[in-house]
């Protein structure tokens, strides 16, 4: 089976900067590593300590959404 869309893995060191750049280049799914910070929305999901995120395509992955 192949799979179909485009994956992003990416660490972004707890960088709100980089989150903030790692938006602009928002593919199918996107997982990041040490992320800034983790949204409460229904796209993400999150390991039980935050360092680790899955994003479902097309969201907005930034930490200055949620300000």
């Amino acid at each position: 089976m192949a799979l179909a869309g485009r994956i992003l893995q990416t660490n972004v060191n707890h960088s709100a900067r980089a989150q903030d750049l790692l938006a602009q280049t928002m593919v199918d799914l996107t997982v990041i590593a040490e992320p800034y910070k983790v949204t409460d929305r229904p796209e993400w999901a999150a390991n039980a300590l935050n360092t680790v995120a899955i994003i479902r395509g097309g969201h907005d992955p930034s930490p200055r959404s949620e300000l």
